[in-house]
């Protein structure tokens, strides 16, 4: 049986053009975020959407703010921007 397949290891299966993420994992997203994070510094993934919940968030230590501060370091810029509530956020690479 095979280990986990970590995003990181993408290119073991092949050279992708251009990589697009949808992370929904009810508050895990930064700490999935984080997992990607080679892909993020490399410039590879050109688009994330990313649910955004700040109750969701709060279980696992996060909050929307540290989301975007996060993707922002990277140069991922939202293209909506901070709101309140419970909506898919999308970002690319400025």
């Amino acid at each position: 049986m095979a280990g986990p397949i970590v995003l990181d290891d993408i290119e073991r299966f092949g050279h992708f053009k251009e990589i697009h993420v949808k992370i929904d994992t009810e508050g895990y997203e930064l700490e999935v975020l984080r997992g990607i994070q080679e892909l993020l510094v490399a410039g590879r993934v050109k688009k994330l959407v990313v649910e955004v919940n700040d109750m969701h968030l709060q279980r696992f230590g996060a909050d929307s703010a540290s989301l975007y501060e996060f993707l922002e370091q990277f140069g991922y810029l939202p293209s909506m921007g901070l709101q309140s509530g419970h909506y898919d956020e999308v970002f690319f690479r400025s």
